[in-house]
């Protein structure tokens, strides 16, 4: 799976998370955060996978619309890519506004990252 596309787009958001995606192929997702210097044993038990959970309704006719971070396309993208997991079927209701009907579309989805436990960064934060 190809996450070079999430990748970008993740970057052109610059929502602040810091996220690495040198394994994200091998972890199925990126990592989020400050990544210590692991070994590929000791980053495997040291990690684990987080879920954000997102919502949105979007207005189909305005593609630039952004809900949680990401405009309708970027969700549907990465659920079709496999990263993003949708939590609900799609909801949608046409808006009869006098000019041209709109599509509003209610979705509910999910995004993984792999991050430090918390037994991880304990550990490592104790060591110094």
């Amino acid at each position: 799976m190809s996450f070079l596309k999430q990748q970008r787009k993740a970057e052109e958001a610059g929502n602040g998370d810091q996220l690495h995606w040198d394994r994200a192929a091998q972890d199925g997702a990126p990592f989020r955060g400050d990544i210590p210097l692991l070994k590929d044993a000791e980053f495997e038990s040291l990690t684990e996978r987080v879920y954000d959970s997102k919502s949105g309704i979007f207005n189909t006719s305005t593609p630039e619309q952004r809900c949680s971070g990401r405009t309708y396309q970027e969700v549907m993208d990465g659920v079709l890519a496999g990263w993003f997991k949708l939590m609900s079927d799609r909801q949608y209701k046409w808006l009869d506004t006098g000019a041209e009907p709109e599509m509003m579309v209610y979705i509910e989805w999910a995004e993984p990252y792999q991050e430090l436990s918390a037994r991880a960064r304990e550990k490592l934060q104790a060591q110094g």
